[in-house]
């Protein structure tokens, strides 16, 4: 899976979830790409498919345990609509560097 900066609105986002997890990290830039392994939960990932998409992301899910992170992404093509739900509390630093540049 990947997600694509858009610009000044990922580097809103950025800084927004950085307020919201109240965490020491406090990036300023969003990555340009970044990749994630992903698990589709509910829907099907198809060009056709304008059903809604519930995915389990993981971040450095082969590198150290010190960057692992999971989170959740549900998207809805129809209505244009991209939620990020946290997974748990302890990967919030690890998920705010993740998408980090």
């Amino acid at each position: 899976m990947a997600y694509r900066s858009t610009g000044p609105e990922s580097d809103a986002f950025l800084q927004a979830l950085s307020e919201l997890y109240k965490v020491k990290t406090s990036p300023k830039k969003f990555s340009s790409e970044v990749y994630a392994d992903a698990v589709v939960l509910e829907g099907r990932l198809s060009t056709m498919e304008t059903k809604p998409l519930k995915i389990k992301v993981f971040f450095n899910a082969e590198g150290p345990e010190s960057k692992y992170a999971e989170l959740y992404t549900n998207v809805d093509p129809s209505k244009r609509v991209l939620e990020i739900h946290e997974k748990d509390e302890g990967y919030r630093e690890n998920v705010l560097r993740a998408f980090a540049q």
